[in-house]
């Protein structure tokens, strides 16, 4: 079948544009931050990747992936001067 064919080859031209896109988070940060998604403008917490790209920008050790430790919350909460959740 080639519509079969031409479904899979476009999956997977799509799965590789999209893993290219996301390979450098700093990257999809910047997109995010510059649709004005996650902006915290309403006095609500960041988002994970906003906290995530202020860890690394200030030389806290975070994860490549999964949950942020609650210290760094506990970090970006005191340098912003937020409270807690």
């Amino acid at each position: 079948m080639v519509l079969d064919g031409l479904a899979e080859e476009w999956t997977y031209r799509f799965l590789a544009a999209a893993r290219t896109w996301t390979a450098s988070k700093d990257v999809a940060v910047q997109q995010v931050q510059s649709a004005g998604i996650g902006t915290g403008e309403s006095g609500a917490e960041p988002s994970s990747a906003e906290v995530w790209a202020w860890a690394r920008g200030t030389g806290l050790p975070v994860p490549d992936r999964g949950r942020l430790r609650p210290d760094v919350w506990s970090a970006w909460r005191a340098a912003h001067g937020a409270t807690g959740e």
